[in-house]
């Protein structure tokens, strides 16, 4: 999706949320997190995205702009796609169901309506009401985590600070992930997640057994990675985001061989943080052919 596209489709959302007069933090997160999951997200398109979400935009104005960006069906069809999977991120108030049915309408209504389209707008109305993504329950996981470690840590050492605190909590929840990928918690990759908290965090012995064993937990239920990687990405800079994603791969590799949806869910981690191919495939091998299936 072109920078222009993107910049009105920002606003676009924006202006959706602000139909009931508010724009709140979990909104905010909601339209940050789409933004993060498209393909052709990078760093450098962020920091120009990013002002967009302070826009304050009627939303015919933000309508009409995103309208006259909509030069072919291809266009639209990846707007389309991009508000379904906004829509599908949480629960609307009435204010902003009857916001996103406008764009909607007024979109269909501009022609070249494909039969792919058409399926689109269908799901969009069926499920629509649900753009902002309930966050208690990953919110609360990562309080525990940071709970845990700050519990466990050595006497006389000081403690982290709260922004580092936080990216060890985040992170220790990606990893967590990582492990029950495949149903399993095989030791070697629970053994190689307690090894990337101490090696790469410093985190003590102790509190590195307790948060391993917390995060593996938590991740029995779905996590909501987009949300944890944007979160990390905040949280970090680039250095530490390729360091983090290499302990990725040294995780999927811990029960002996990464697989392959493994090296995939890496691969979706590696972009959610907006690293580039090149630090993908780094991060790859770093892992021995013999230990990875592709």
């Amino acid at each position: 999706m072109d920078p222009d596209l993107l910049r009105a489709l920002t606003r676009l959302l924006v202006a959706v949320c602000r139909a009931d007069g508010d724009f709140d933090p979990d909104e905010r997160a909601a339209v940050a997190d789409l933004l993060f999951s498209l393909p052709t997200m990078d760093a450098t398109t962020w920091d120009v995205l990013r002002p967009e979400l302070d826009a304050d935009v009627a939303l015919d104005d933000a309508l009409d702009a995103l309208r006259t960006r909509l030069r072919d069906s291809h266009a639209r069809q990846q707007v389309l796609a991009a508000l379904q999977d906004f829509e599908a991120q949480g629960t609307a108030g009435a204010a902003e169901i009857a916001a996103l049915r406008a764009v909607l309408q007024a979109i269909e209504e501009d022609g070249e309506r494909g039969r792919g389209t058409k399926r689109l707008l269908q799901a969009l109305r069926d499920r629509a009401g649900r753009l902002v993504r309930a966050r208690a329950t990953r919110e609360d996981s990562e309080r525990t985590l940071a709970e845990r470690i700050a519990a466990a840590w050595p006497e006389g050492t000081p403690l982290p600070d709260e922004d580092t605190l936080h990216r060890m909590s985040v992170g220790a929840a990606i990893l967590g992930h990582l492990v029950r990928l495949d149903g399993e918690i095989a030791p070697g990759e629970q053994e190689a997640l307690r090894r990337a908290l101490v090696e790469r965090w410093g985190i003590a012995e102790a509190a590195a057994d307790a948060v391993a064993e917390r995060a593996i937990a938590e991740a029995a239920e779905p996590v909501d990675l987009y949300a944890l990687v944007r979160d990390f990405f905040e949280h970090s800079d680039e250095d530490e985001r390729q360091r983090f994603l290499a302990a990725v791969f040294r995780v999927a590799a811990g029960d002996g061989r990464a697989s392959y949806d493994e090296i995939e869910e890496a691969r979706r981690i590696g972009r959610g943080l907006l690293l580039s191919h090149r630090d993908f495939i780094a991060a790859k091998l770093g892992i021995d052919a013999s230990r990875r299936d592709t």
